[in-house]
């Protein structure tokens, strides 16, 4: 009885099916999956799927002319079912399964046949749906002459840029791989000597086993490719640059700029969009290469970036900002210095004296010295005439009145009874110190004040030490630009037997 208590009670659950049934209701189950997704197809749907394969039969038929008149409708079919893909187009979805037999069907064509480069060319447009990054698409498209491309429409050409990008990059890791190869090759013979043996390719060293093969083919997923025996060989860059330049003109035409310069750049060859700009798309064709400059991967692409904005606004009359990208770039002084000089000579020769002007002030605001023929613009790079501007925008905005430290505290804010108390109160030197800097500060560029320039200067001596220093050097903000009048005024401090008056007006 004590060894009954001890055992414990196991519930085994065992299945009531014959497990001999279980494969043939896997397959009753993929059969009414098949049948449920033909009842779920409308009958528009069914005579499309229909017409798709009726046609996939003719294109496999022996007779030329049957063929021909087969890829004709396909063709005409898919232009238009692809002219806007808001979603997968019904031909393509329905067509997708039988792209393996399609293929096959073309590689058994005479190379001389009239009908193959169009049916290659349809078999380009139905790779896009593969999805294996086999580059199937641009391999068929080259095979056919890339016969009308942008009639396939702007899904289709962006496919294939894609796959353009991605065979530059495979050509150029090859040659990458190579050169690595070879360097390999050349350190492994010099320490070949002294170093043991390693396994061959293939091989496992002693006490390591291989992975059986039926656990690799276990952790493998399935996938969705279709299974397609073909090789795409890698084109070559002349192939490439062909399809780059059928693709970039139709991308500047339908206002898909930044499409058109991310092929170029990944192409390397972002330097030929300046030929496709014209008046209406050369504002945001410079704008994202301004943008995208920013992400260059070095110095050597962020130059070859801006000057590729630089001719084109230059191409197009934009003196100014022209002017401000040549500003921008990491030139040396010389070429930084032929740029500038560029831009003026093209915008004196149109005759545009105020666009010079405009170059003028621009110069002298990043502190370029630019040598200018006439003297007033001259003056104006040099920041002469700066003062007298401001002036002018002071008096347009109606703000030419100087303010006092009050008028930014706002003291009529307060009571009487604080005012009265402020009014008796001695100044103290740090309050005054602090006016000092708000006057300074508030009446900047203005040429004019109530408290540094009124009464003679007396404020300057309601400062101590220190504080006479910032009351003489505030002089500089009030007066800011005004070679003309500011010196004078400041020059009869610089003579003052106080140590800190006279490091103020220095300062």
């Amino acid at each position: 009885m004590a060894n009954d208590e001890n055992k414990k009670l196991v519930a085994i659950q065992a299945s009531a099916k014959d497990p001999t049934q279980t494969g043939k209701e896997g397959k009753e189950k993929n059969g009414d999956k098949k049948k449920k997704v033909e009842d779920e197809l409308t009958e528009e749907d069914k005579k499309i799927k229909e017409d798709m394969e009726l046609l996939v039969e003719r294109l496999q038929d022996p007779e030329p002319g049957v063929v021909a008149l087969a890829l004709q409708t396909l063709s005409v079919q898919l232009k238009a079912a692809t002219s806007s893909m808001t979603s997968v187009p019904k031909p393509l979805k329905f067509l997708r399964p039988h792209i393996p037999v399609l293929i096959a069907h073309y590689h058994r064509l005479a190379p001389d046949d009239k009908i193959k480069p169009d049916f290659a060319m349809v078999l380009a447009v139905l790779c896009t749906t593969c999805g294996d990054g086999q580059r199937r698409s641009l391999h068929f498209c080259l095979e056919g002459g890339c016969r009308d491309i942008a009639s396939w429409g702007f899904e289709f050409l962006r496919n294939l840029a894609g796959e353009v990008a991605a065979a530059f990059a495979d050509i150029h890791g090859e040659e990458k791989k190579a050169g690595a190869v070879e360097e390999d090759l050349l350190a492994s013979s010099d320490a070949a000597a002294g170093s043991p043996e390693s396994p061959a390719p293939g091989e496992t060293k002693a006490g390591e086993a291989k992975k059986p093969a039926e656990e690799e083919a276990k952790t493998k997923k399935p996938s969705l490719a279709l299974q397609i025996s073909m090789v795409v060989p890698l084109p070559t860059l002349a192939q490439l640059n062909a399809v780059v330049d059928l693709i970039v003109p139709y991308y500047m035409t339908h206002n898909a700029e930044c499409d058109a310069i991310d092929l170029l750049s990944e192409v390397e060859r972002v330097e030929s969009v300046a030929a496709h700009v014209d008046s209406n798309n050369f504002q945001r064709v410079t704008l994202y290469l301004l943008a995208m400059a920013n992400y260059a991967a070095s110095l050597e692409e962020y130059t070859r970036v801006l000057g590729v904005a630089y001719t084109i606004l230059l191409d197009q009359k934009q003196w100014f900002d022209a002017m401000r990208v040549a500003l921008k770039m990491p030139n040396s002084d010389a070429e930084k210095t032929e740029k500038i000089q560029a831009v003026v000579e093209q915008c004196r020769a149109a005759g545009d004296p105020l666009m010079v002007k405009q170059l003028a002030l621009l110069l002298g605001r990043q502190g370029v010295d630019f040598d200018f023929e006439d003297e007033q613009t001259q003056r104006l790079n040099s920041g002469e005439e700066l003062s007298n501007f401001f002036l002018l925008l002071a008096k347009e905005m109606d703000v030419l009145e100087p303010k006092t430290p009050e008028d930014v505290y706002k003291t009529h804010l307060e009571d009487g009874a604080s005012r009265r108390g402020a009014a008796a109160a001695l100044d103290s030197a740090k309050q005054n110190l602090a006016s000092t800097f708000v006057n300074a500060l508030v009446n900047a560029g203005a040429c004019k004040d109530k408290l540094m320039l009124a009464d003679g200067g007396s404020w300057l001596y309601k400062n101590k030490e220190h504080g006479m220093m910032s009351a003489a050097a505030s002089l500089g903000a009030i007066l800011l630009w005004n070679v003309d009048e500011g010196l004078s005024h400041l020059d009869k401090y610089q003579y003052s037997s106080d140590a800190n008056i006279k490091a103020g007006a220095l300062l």
